[in-house]
């Protein structure tokens, strides 16, 4: 079959753009101009100019992912940069490469590898063709793509070596109980010892097997909660927890998600200390 991709882009740019707004009840007088500007850190190892072009382009970028996980996991990034952690990424549930643009900025393609795996059913369901739109936005950021792997595959077929030594690991693909729990024992075990898990959709109201999958999980103690916010949870090894815990408390966030209406604040979830992101109260 046949795709106008410039109006498939068109549809889902007012799609996105309406249900990101909405999602996360921030509008205001500066618009998505606000929104969309970011700040980053002098210090911070990245393409400054890519990750600035990335976040303008933010809106008319098709998928599902709201604009203040992905400045939190720019911060992660930076934390990880600062303390020279250095590892692959990895990313289970790609669709049509939101997220997978953000990761790719992270890695050092020198050093780094950016891993992704998706079964691309989800284009057959909306009728789009969404393995060439995936690559068509992957193209549009990176001159080459020789330090991505994609893996055309369920997640459950994934091997250990194809997803190792992984700083960054994020999980969003299948949202049932056994799903979850098979993405989330291989990342604990592809992970170095200071990478980090990133769950999507955790306690979202319409994905409650993700939730109950994370909860009965983490009984094992191995993992724990480092911080929660605009449906992300993130994950670290028990033995990285007060490190981490201190890090994030340390290199503030607020040098990265430069919006009024957003705080972080110190909760408990399982008997850890952890930091909460999302709107503030009126």
């Amino acid at each position: 079959m046949l795709y106008n991709l410039d109006l498939v882009k068109q549809s889902f740019k007012l799609k996105t753009l309406i249900k990101s707004i909405f999602s996360n009840n921030l509008l205001h007088s500066n618009g998505n101009n606000l929104l969309t500007s970011v700040i980053i850190d002098s210090s911070h190892k990245i393409n400054k100019n890519k990750v600035e072009n990335y976040f303008k382009d933010f809106y008319s970028l098709q998928g599902w992912f709201s604009i203040f996980s992905a400045k939190t996991l720019l911060w992660l990034d930076f934390i990880q940069k600062q303390e020279k952690i250095e590892g692959n990424l990895f990313e289970i549930g790609v669709y049509l490469g939101k997220s997978s643009i953000l990761f790719g900025l992270f890695a050092d393609q020198e050093k780094e590898r950016l891993g992704l795996c998706d079964h691309f059913k989800a284009g057959e369901r909306r009728k789009i063709p969404q393995k060439e739109i995936l690559y068509k936005n992957l193209n549009s950021y990176f001159d080459n793509l020789e330090f991505i792997d994609i893996y055309d595959k369920e997640s459950i077929a994934l091997t250990l070596d194809e997803c190792k030594n992984s700083r960054m690991f994020h999980i969003d693909g299948g949202h049932t109980f056994v799903q979850l729990t098979n993405d989330l024992q291989l990342a604990e075990t592809a992970i170095i010892d200071k990478g980090l898990i990133i769950i999507d959709d955790f306690f979202n109201p319409r994905c409650p097997e993700v939730t109950e999958g994370v909860y009965k999980y983490l009984d094992k103690g191995t993992l724990t909660p480092i911080m929660v916010g605009f449906m992300k949870l993130v994950l670290c090894k028990k033995s990285m927890y007060k490190w981490y815990f201190e890090k994030i408390n340390t290199l503030g966030w607020k040098n990265y998600i430069n919006n009024e209406k957003i705080d972080f604040l110190n909760r408990k979830m399982f008997g850890y200390n952890i930091l909460t992101g999302g709107q503030q109260a009126n």
